[in-house]
């Protein structure tokens, strides 16, 4: 296990502007940190410096309080799993898993153990013998999981291990990926633009924007109290809407009507998910649309709703389905609204 903390850490690729600037990140021994974001917004050059791919134009890499800033690749002894799988075709899975430990000079018969150990782990020592263009693109990842992890190294970096399998094998593959980190308790990164995958299988998870990290904490936090405007309409609060406070845990909304929620100062917006919002059956609501668009989900309805606060997306789970053009009045539930500042 090691700790992995990146101390004011400076990236750029042309020399000149910073992709990264002042970046601090701390994840703790054995942890699982997702880092999660929008194209361009620095999450793969982060793996990459930490790898040792880019060189850093300031801050320090730090393993263990041991600044790996300069360290050469081939001697951070880091396991990396690519997007592509980056195996050699001309070699079987045995002998591309066993490669970093015959470049380390590990005798035969250890070699030959770790090797069979680890495929066993992952389930693929039946498959050997066998080149990678024999095997699935599920069977492949599994094939180079098990050779980052073979030689046991500090940190584990995942570039998007999972983007190139269907939903089904990405599905098997994350909780293999976990299943593997929590045995061998190793500090891991790993870099997605997919929500749930991180979600599912993360200790915490860093949303980055723009070179920054904008929240950095646990899948459920943020998931239930995002600390900005982006990080809220990130991870799914379809619905951000205009306030303005009137009293403690009070808010008007811009059709004039009221709302009770968690009491914060200087509020911008609310937001709410599509899920939580409440369909009125009968009697007051906060707001009253049209139905322009019906979407059917498998498990449930999504409408959107032309209302006078603007276009609102809101979810049900009722068997019957309300049709286009149909009046749809709505409630926000106090316990399900979220308030931003930023």
């Amino acid at each position: 296990m090691a700790r992995l903390q990146l101390n004011d850490l400076k990236v750029s690729y042309d020399g000149k502007v910073n992709i990264l600037e002042n970046y601090n990140l701390d994840i703790e021994n054995g942890k699982l940190v997702s880092i999660l974001g929008p194209s361009g917004c620095g999450k793969t050059t982060t793996l990459r410096a930490v790898a040792g791919f880019l060189d850093t134009r300031g801050g320090k890499i730090l393993i263990d309080d041991e600044d790996y800033s300069k360290t050469p690749i081939n001697k951070r002894n880091f396991g990396i799993v690519f997007q592509s799988y980056a195996l050699f075709p001309n070699m079987t899975v045995y002998e591309n898993v066993a490669y970093g430990l015959k470049l380390r000079k590990v005798p035969v018969e250890q070699r030959e153990k770790q090797v069979l150990d680890i495929l066993e782990t992952v389930e693929m020592i039946s498959f050997k013998d066998r080149k990678p263009e024999n095997l699935s693109g599920g069977q492949r990842q599994r094939v180079a999981l098990a050779r980052a992890l073979v030689i046991s190294p500090k940190l584990l970096l995942l570039d998007e291990p999972l983007s190139n399998l269907d939903a089904k094998l990405r599905i098997e593959m994350r909780a293999q990926i976990k299943k593997m980190q929590q045995k061998y308790k190793i500090t891991t990164i790993l870099i997605t633009h997919d929500q749930e995958e991180c979600f599912s299988i993360s200790d915490k998870v860093a949303i980055m924007n723009n070179g920054k990290i904008e929240q950095y904490d646990t899948p459920e936090n943020i998931y239930s109290s995002p600390n900005s405007i982006f990080v809220a309409d990130f991870v799914g609060f379809k619905n951000l809407l205009d306030v303005t406070k009137v009293g403690n845990g009070l808010y008007r909304l811009s059709n004039g009507k009221e709302i009770k929620a968690e009491d914060v100062e200087n509020p911008k917006k609310i937001a709410i998910r599509p899920q939580n919002i409440a369909v009125a059956q009968k009697g007051e609501s906060l707001i009253e649309g049209h139905i322009k668009v019906r979407t059917y989900l498998g498990d449930s309805y999504q409408y959107e709703v032309d209302s006078d606060l603007g276009d609102i997306v809101v979810n049900t789970s009722d068997s019957i389905a309300l049709n286009t053009g149909d009046t749809i009045k709505l409630n926000f539930p106090e316990s399900e609204i979220c308030v931003l500042t930023d």
